[in-house]
């Protein structure tokens, strides 16, 4: 009776300690199952691209497209994280969002969930219209090192704050569902364009 309460006692923490491990790692590598819901760190944006560090050193807001499609027209807004301020970044990541026409990005909240039923801002438009990132450089020589991963697998939420001249303060959260779990989260302070 004795071993076998000692046993069970044994698979019991063994268990636990799995369970506690698998926390942590969650806690400290950022990436989350449904970032929709995750709450969005206060702290300026950082994250893992292809399990390499993430910090941008330049966030821009620019209208990409004008888009009218089954008589819903809206303004395809491209959110753009980049880790340098060269032509040729070495990582940077996109989040494309849908803005009906006459409307200001300032207080809006845009998300992408796991699944394929999608949050919509007007009939048969997803809020999210694209989801990327680009990590190496450009240049010739360094091709072999260079990938780019465009998805609608993954979750987001990216949310936007009242404009101060030409900057738009937000936040965002972007788990991409790619082999080393990216992830992208904190608040950003973004160019307008």
């Amino acid at each position: 009776m004795r071993l076998r309460k000692l046993l069970l006692a044994l698979v019991w923490a063994a268990a636990f300690a799995a369970a506690t491990a698998t926390l942590v790692q969650a806690a400290v590598s950022g990436w989350v199952a449904d970032a929709s819901r995750a709450a969005i760190p206060k702290t300026p944006v950082t994250g893992r691209i292809r399990g390499k560090e993430f910090m941008p050193k330049s966030v821009e807001i620019r209208n990409s497209a004008s888009v009218k499609a089954g008589g819903f027209s809206y303004e395809e807004m491209t959110l753009t994280l980049r880790s340098s301020d060269s032509l040729s970044p070495e990582t940077g990541v996109e989040v494309t969002v849908a803005v009906p026409k006459g409307k200001k990005l300032d207080g809006m909240t845009f998300s992408r969930v796991p699944g394929s039923r999608q949050p919509v801002v007007g009939p048969g438009t997803p809020q999210l219209q694209g989801l990327s990132y680009e990590r190496g450089r450009k240049a010739a020589e360094d091709e072999e090192d260079h990938d780019t991963f465009r998805t609608f697998k993954g979750s987001v939420r990216v949310a936007f704050g009242t404009r101060q001249g030409k900057v738009l303060p937000g936040s965002l959260y972007v788990c991409f569902d790619d082999e080393e779990k990216s992830y992208l989260a904190g608040a950003f302070q973004a160019a307008l364009k």
